[in-house]
């Protein structure tokens, strides 16, 4: 039987993983079919096999492509910039291949939060080529004063990278109501470096005092 080289392997993983996003973009996760997915590549029955150990497995090589997709076309300034600059260009990057691909970027953020550990597990692996960019961007901005080194820069990236997801959940949930897809990345940027502090206790100087309502009384008659 005459060897596959590695460019022919490479095209059939490529076609593989053509047909996958748009099986799991239709049909989502649970209801994509192994064998169909194999068909419609132009392949035979099985044939995924022969490079993804399982389904779960090949869903996940399809959100790593698009990582590195969204990685590799995100519009960075360059260190010189600050840090809230290069996140809000990876967010940007992000909304914009969700846009684009919208069916299976709502499976993938359904089965991001579905809960179950071991896929959640692929996925955070799969986004690495994303995630690891939010990792260069705090770690310059540790050592620019401009982010607290108070907890590791991997924990920093992780939770970055889920409130880009959420803000996609909301914008879907909302019936696109809000956030708008424009305003997700400065809402995530602000959110996330600002947290809830006021722009007054941003500027060093106390915020105006807030008056709370007395609750309301109940007469009897």
């Amino acid at each position: 039987m005459p060897r596959i080289s590695a460019t022919a392997r490479e095209l059939t993983r490529t076609r593989l993983l053509e047909s996958a996003a748009a099986a799991f973009a239709r049909d989502g996760l649970a209801g994509a079919n192994i064998n169909a997915i194999s068909l419609d590549a132009g392949l035979a029955k099985g044939t995924v096999y022969n490079y993804f150990p399982s389904k779960e497995a090949l869903f996940a090589a399809v959100v790593q492509q698009a990582c590195r997709r969204t990685a590799a076309e995100s519009d960075d300034p360059g260190p010189g910039a600050s840090t809230r600059e290069r996140l809000r260009a990876l967010v940007r990057a992000d909304v914009a291949w969700a846009a684009e691909h919208e069916s299976f970027a709502r499976v993938l953020v359904r089965e991001v939060f579905s809960g179950e550990p071991e896929l959640y597990a692929r996925v955070v692996e799969a986004a690495a080529p994303y995630v690891g960019r939010v990792v260069e961007v705090l770690r310059d901005g540790v050592d620019r004063g401009e982010v607290s080194s108070e907890r590791p820069v991997e924990q920093l990236a992780l939770v970055f990278t889920g409130m880009g997801l959420l803000a996609l959940a909301q914008h879907w949930g909302s019936g696109n109501a809000w956030p708008t897809l424009d305003e997700i990345p400065d809402l995530v940027v602000d959110v996330f470096v600002n947290g809830l502090r006021s722009p007054e206790a941003e500027m060093g100087r106390p915020g105006p005092p807030r008056t709370r309502r007395a609750p309301s009384r109940r007469t009897s008659t």
